[in-house]
């Protein structure tokens, strides 16, 4: 057995030791300590010496329960904590799949949304699981101005906005066109963004092929 550790008086991490137990059963020579969060236990000293306890295990527990929350929500049900990583990693990671779409057109955060608990405040709350963020100007950056929540029908609808299309005479936005054919205005604006004229991607019925 090594030399005798006495620490009373010494303090390691949130443990301040109180009182020298002596050598115990196990030949190890212990510590009664009291934590910084209120309570009290028993350490090996050498435990305390080597840094391998520092609490009376709240620190694990609070390590714990921050890998599983996000400002006291649960990240398991916090869907606005991860749509704010995604907008993030969109618009500055490289190997993102929809770099290309955002980062790589300029597409920024601002800085204020560094922040998540800013980015919270301003954005509020997610109305339901159909809702993301929408942009109002598609091409500008994300901002507490041009972002919104909006259902992926909104969006669709805003989008097909700016596309026009001319069917039996009249002009319309693609929107109301598809819906004129009964064509989904999704299908719609897909087969626009794969290459199809706006009058045919609102006007083929939707089991006609390419």
């Amino acid at each position: 057995m090594g030399a005798r550790l006495y620490l009373v008086g010494q303090t390691f991490g949130r443990l301040h030791v109180e009182e020298d137990l002596g050598v115990l059963s196990d030949g190890q020579s212990w510590s009664r300590c009291s934590c910084s969060c209120g309570n009290s236990t028993r350490v090996r000293n050498f435990l305390l010496k080597n840094g391998r306890t520092l609490s009376c295990g709240c620190l694990r527990n609070e390590a714990t329960k921050l890998r599983n929350t996000t400002h006291g929500m649960s990240r398991s049900k916090m869907s606005e904590y991860w749509i704010w990583k995604h907008i993030w990693s969109r618009c500055t990671n490289k190997r993102n799949p929809k770099y290309n779409r955002y980062g790589k057109r300029g597409i920024r955060v601002c800085s204020r949304w560094r922040s998540f608990a800013m980015f919270l405040k301003d954005m509020g709350l997610r109305p339901s699981s159909k809702h993301s963020i929408e942009r109002k100007d598609n091409n500008g950056d994300y901002t507490p101005k041009n972002c919104r929540w909006a259902t992926q029908y909104e969006q669709c609808r805003n989008k097909s906005n700016n596309i026009f299309v001319v069917t039996a005479g009249k002009k319309m936005v693609l929107k109301d066109a598809a819906e004129a054919h009964g064509v989904s205005p999704w299908l719609a604006y897909e087969r626009v963004a794969r290459g199809w004229t706006p009058e045919r991607a609102a006007t083929t019925p939707p089991r006609s092929h390419a």
